[in-house]
């Protein structure tokens, strides 16, 4: 992973231009989600054809169409679910930007930032898709599992149907996202930085991705356990995304001392530090 955010492997990969980078960030989640993107752009194809038969009266419309067609709408939903999560992000970019720089004074320009997150992105992204190629192996058609690839069934089969997705779905991104980004903060706070504000730059991101993501876990939880419906594959997933949250916060949390170590060791720092007791409030951070 040092490698990979070397200065031999940047300076090569910064010079392709930022529309080329956009479109990796689009492509890498369509992979890395492909699996859970398509089935429901089948879902939603078939129910929006479902809910027009009963409105309209029409009879077995879904039937009627080929299912190349139906095929084709739910790929086309699946891009642009992918297209939409790649328009989020851009907007996390340029919040995340004003935080690092505006709040906790990163040495870094805006295009740097965003190239380095994009290509961390591409990264995790790569590494989710090549573990989730699986799930297309481990599909249910008609109630029955296949062992081929296989995108759209005779019958709709959503996400909850494959076990094998319920249970690696619920750890393998936040763990990879986690992973990786962690690496990449290693080596982003070494270059831009300053040194007494580490700790409090990674404990901000810590605090907001792995603690409200861990009580939104126990809380989904507690709602999965307390339904009647709720299956033993579903509880064992929530437990799986539970314990893995957990083991992570407490190793960002192993990580937070060992920063707050660095950080209040005493340094001749080369970096302009002009102004850095503004207090600065929630509206700097969207810069405003």
């Amino acid at each position: 992973m040092k490698t990979l955010f070397s200065d031999t492997v940047v300076s090569k990969l910064r010079k392709i231009p930022t529309f080329g980078w956009v479109f990796f960030v689009f492509v890498s989640f369509f992979f890395a989600f492909c699996y859970e993107y398509l089935l429901i752009g089948e879902y939603t194809t078939s129910t929006m054809f479902s809910m027009y038969d009963e409105v309209l009266g029409e009879a077995n419309l879904l039937e009627s169409i080929s299912p190349v067609s139906i095929a084709s709408i739910g790929v086309i939903a699946s891009l642009f679910e992918a297209a939409m999560a790649t328009v989020i992000f851009e907007l996390i970019l340029i919040l995340a930007y004003n935080v690092c720089v505006g709040r906790f004074r990163a040495q870094i320009n805006r295009p740097d930032f965003k190239f380095r997150i994009r290509y961390a992105i591409i990264i995790a992204n790569t590494i989710i898709g090549i573990l989730s190629i699986g799930y297309f192996f481990t599909q249910k058609i008609n109630g029955e599992y296949v062992g081929a690839l296989t995108l759209f069934g005779d019958v709709v089969n959503y996400l909850q149907d494959n076990p094998y997705y319920t249970i690696q779905s619920s750890f393998l991104p936040f763990a990879v996202y986690t992973l990786v980004f962690g690496f990449f903060y290693e080596d982003f706070r070494k270059r831009y930085v300053l040194q007494r504000n580490q700790a409090k730059l990674f404990n901000f991101v810590a605090i907001i991705f792995v603690g409200i993501s861990l009580v939104v876990s126990i809380v989904s939880f507690f709602v999965y356990f307390g339904e009647s419906t709720s299956s033993t594959i579903n509880i064992v997933a929530s437990c799986l995304e539970i314990g893995t949250k957990l083991l992570l916060g407490i190793g960002a949390l192993l990580n937070s001392r060992r920063l707050k170590k660095i950080s209040d060791t005493p340094v001749v720092n080369v970096y302009d530090t002009t102004n850095d007791h503004v207090q600065k409030n929630i509206f700097d951070d969207f810069g405003f």
